[in-house]
C-alpha cells in the first residue's frame, strides 16, 4: 500500500518527520513537538492513517510562526505566561491560547508584544500577518498564489 502523495509531503517534507529507533518504546507523546515528530516518524510506517488521524489536529493548531516566537521569546526572557497575560490585560488562558496558535490575537496585542518581549513591532507584525494569510489562504491553495500576486501588482 502506498502513501498518497499528499500526505506523504505533509509528513515528511512539511513536518520534517524522521525515524527515530530510539523512540521506538515511547510511550508518552506528551513532550511537545519534536518529541512527538519522532514518535510520528517512528510509527508512521506501521499505520499511517491511525497516526494522521491522532496527530493532525496536533500539528494543525501548533502551526503558527508568530505562536512559536512569541512562545520563543517569552521563554528566553523568564516571564510567566501569566505575567505577559496581565500586562496585555487579559486572562492567562487566552494567552496561552494565543501562544499555542489556538486563537489570533489582536494587532494592538501583537504591539503590545512586542514592547513586552523587548523585540521588534515590525517582525512580530509580519509573522502575525503571515500566519493571518495563510489561515485565509489555506483551504483555496489553487487560486492563493495568484491572488498574492494581484495583490502585489496593486
Amino acid at each position: 500500500m502506498k502513501l498518497p502523495e499528499w500526505l506523504d509531503n505533509l509528513i515528511f517534507n512539511e513536518l520534517k518527520v524522521q525515524y527515530c529507533p530510539r523512540n521506538s518504546d515511547m510511550t508518552n507523546i506528551d513532550d511537545g513537538k519534536a518529541k512527538t515528530l519522532n514518535y510520528l516518524g517512528t510509527y508512521f510506517p506501521r499505520s499511517y492513517a491511525e497516526s494522521y488521524c491522532i496527530f493532525s489536529e496536533y500539528f494543525k493548531s501548533n502551526n503558527s510562526d508568530f505562536a512559536d516566537k512569541i512562545k520563543q521569546l517569552r521563554e528566553d526572557s523568564g516571564q510567566l505566561q501569566r505575567k505577559v497575560a496581565a500586562a496585555l490585560d487579559i486572562d492567562a488562558g487566552l494567552y496561552s491560547k494565543i501562544e499555542r496558535g489556538e486563537r489570533p490575537a489582536k494587532r494592538e496585542q501583537v504591539i503590545a508584544l512586542a514592547s513586552i518581549l523587548h523585540t521588534d513591532e515590525k517582525e512580530l507584525l509580519t509573522l502575525w500577518l503571515a500566519d493571518q494569510i495563510k489561515e485565509i489562504t489555506e483551504s483555496e491553495k489553487d487560486i492563493a498564489e495568484d491572488a498574492m500576486e494581484f495583490v502585489k501588482m496593486k
